[in-house]
C-alpha cells in the first residue's frame, strides 16, 4: 500500500512540475523588454539592416516560433502574432483592439515598413508611428509627419482606413488555434531539463556551469546546516530536561527566542564585526571561498575553505536551530505526560533514559515533516548570506542575475527551487514513514 502511495507521489511531480514550468515560462514571457539585445552602432544602422539583424537573431533564438501548443486569443487579432517582433507587438495589438480589425493594422503594418525599408520615410516618423496605440495617437502621429506620409500615397491610404470606423463583434469572439510541438515553450523547456536557460551556445555552456556550479554550493551548505540545527535541537532538547541542567532551561529558551527574531543579514554583520573585521578579533576570513588550485586534493581544499564557511554556516544555521530547539522541547514536554513513559520509570528506568530511548524517537516523528518545508527557507536566506559573504551559490547568482536583467536564469533559477521544494516534501514523507512504520499515509489519504 505505501509502495502504490509513493509511487502516486512521484507521478503526481511530473504534472506538478509542467504546471509550474508553464506558470514560470509565462512570467518570463510577461516581464518587460525584448530578449534580442540591441545590435551595437544601432543608431548608424538603417531600418532595414536593423529588422535584418532582429530577423535573423529571432530565428536563432527561436522567438519565430509559436509561444505554446495552442493559443486563444480575440478575432480581431492574428494567430501568427509570434512572428512580430516583440517591440513592435504591443502597440500593434493595441491598435487592432481600437480599430477592431487586424487585417487593416497589418496592410499599415507592411506598408509602414516597406516606406522606412526605402527610406521614403524617416527613423523618427517610423518610430513615432509604429508606437501608435490608439487611433487618436495616430492621428496625432500623422499630424506630425503630413509632409513625409504625403510622400507616400500607400501609406497615407492605410492610416486612413485606420481611422475609419468598423463596426463588429471580433474585439468578443474568442479564436482557437493549435500550433503543434515545435514552439518556443517546449524548446526553452529543453533547454532548461539540459541546464541552460540562455540562448546561445556561449551563454549556455556558461550559465550551464553556473548553475551547476551555484547548485552544489548552496544545496551543501543547506543540507550541512539543516542536519546541524537538527543534531543540536535535538541534543539541547534532551538536556533541557535532564535534571542536572534544567535550571538552565528558561536561560536557553531565551537565547533561542532571541536568536529566532534575529534577521540573517543582522547577524552577519554582528559575527563579521566581531570575529573577521579586525576591530574586536580577527580569527576568520571576511569573505570569499579562497583560492585553490585545480591540484589541491580533498583535505587540502577542506582545510582552505573551513574558515571561510564558518560564519555562512552560522548564518544558515541559527534561526533553525532555535525553531527546531522549540520544536523538540514542546514535542518532548508533551510525551512527559504519556503513561507508557511513566510505566517505563516504574519498571527501573532512570528518568533521562525513558526520555532517550522512548520520549525522543516518538517527539521526532512530527520534526520530520518540517524538514521537507525547510528548505525553501534556506534557499531565500542565502539570497542575503552568499551575497553578504560572497559564496557562488544560487542566492549569489540570482542577486547578480536581477541586476543584470537576466530573465532567463533568474526564472530558471526560480523553477529550480520549486523543484526542490516538491522534492523536499517527497523525502519528508519517505522519511516520516521509515521513522515510524505504523504511519500509514496511504490510509489516511483513502480515508479523507
Amino acid at each position: 500500500m505505501m509502495l502504490r502511495y509513493f509511487l502516486k507521489r512521484i507521478l503526481w511531480l511530473i504534472p506538478t512540475l509542467w504546471i509550474i514550468s508553464v506558470v514560470v515560462f509565462f512570467l518570463a514571457k510577461a516581464t518587460k523588454g525584448d530578449a534580442i539585445s540591441p545590435p551595437r552602432f544601432e543608431e548608424n544602422m538603417s531600418l532595414k539592416q536593423e529588422a535584418e539583424y532582429y530577423k535573423s537573431e529571432r530565428i536563432r533564438m527561436r522567438l519565430d516560433l509559436p509561444l505554446f501548443y495552442f493559443n486563444i486569443h480575440r478575432a480581431s487579432q492574428t494567430d501568427t502574432v509570434y512572428r512580430i517582433p516583440e517591440r513592435h507587438r504591443e502597440a500593434l495589438l493595441s491598435l487592432a483592439y481600437h480599430c477592431n480589425n487586424w487585417p487593416k493594422v497589418d496592410r499599415f503594418y507592411a506598408a509602414l515598413k516597406k516606406a522606412a525599408f526605402q527610406k521614403k520615410i524617416s527613423k523618427a516618423a517610423f518610430n513615432n508611428l509604429i508606437s501608435s496605440y490608439h487611433q487618436s495617437s495616430l492621428k496625432a502621429n500623422k499630424s506630425k509627419w503630413t509632409k513625409e506620409i504625403d510622400s507616400v500615397p500607400v501609406l497615407k491610404k492605410r492610416i486612413i482606413e485606420l481611422q475609419s470606423k468598423h463596426l463588429s463583434l471580433d474585439n468578443y469572439l474568442l479564436n482557437f488555434k493549435f500550433y503543434g510541438f515545435d514552439n518556443q515553450y517546449q524548446q526553452w523547456l529543453i533547454r532548461v531539463l539540459n541546464g541552460n536557460g540562455a540562448y546561445s551556445s556561449l551563454q549556455q555552456k556558461e550559465q550551464g556551469k553556473q548553475l551547476l556550479r551555484a547548485l552544489q554550493w548552496t544545496l551543501g551548505m543547506s543540507l550541512l546546516s539543516l542536519f546541524l540545527a537538527f543534531g543540536l535541537a535535538l541534543l539541547l532538547g534532551l538536556l533541557a530536561f535532564k535534571p542536572a541542567f534544567k535550571q538552565f532551561k528558561p536561560y536557553l529558551e531565551r537565547i533561542f527566542l532571541s536568536l529566532y527574531a534575529t534577521p540573517n543579514f543582522l547577524m552577519a554583520t554582528i559575527l563579521i564585526f566581531f570575529f573577521a573585521s579586525g576591530h574586536v578579533l580577527k580569527w576568520l576570513p571576511l569573505y570569499g571561498i579562497g583560492d585553490a588550485s585545480e591540484t589541491d586534493g580533498t583535505f587540502s581544499l577542506i582545510q582552505l575553505r573551513a574558515p571561510y564557511l564558518i560564519l555562512p554556516l552560522i548564518c544558515y544555521t541559527y534561526a533553525a536551530l532555535a525553531y527546531f530547539f522549540e520544536q523538540v522541547k514542546g514535542n518532548l514536554a508533551n510525551q512527559l505526560k504519556s503513561d507508557y513513559l511513566l510505566t517505563a520509570q516504574a519498571k527501573g528506568l532512570s528518568y533521562f533514559a525513558s526520555l532517550s530511548k522512548h520520549a525522543l524517537p516518538n517527539a521526532i516523528i512530527s520534526l520530520i515533516s518540517l524538514l521537507g518545508s525547510s528548505i525553501p527557507a534556506l534557499i531565500s536566506g542565502s539570497f542575503i548570506i552568499e551575497t553578504i559573504f560572497n559564496l557562488p551559490g544560487m542566492g549569489k547568482l540570482s542577486v547578480e542575475a536581477f541586476l543584470n536583467r537576466d530573465y532567463d536564469l533568474i526564472f530558471t533559477i526560480t523553477l529550480i527551487g520549486a523543484a526542490l521544494t516538491l522534492l523536499g516534501n517527497l523525502i519528508s514523507d519517505f522519511a516520516y514513514h521509515a521513522a515510524d512504520p505504523r504511519i500509514s499515509i496511504y490510509q489516511k489519504e483513502k480515508a479523507k
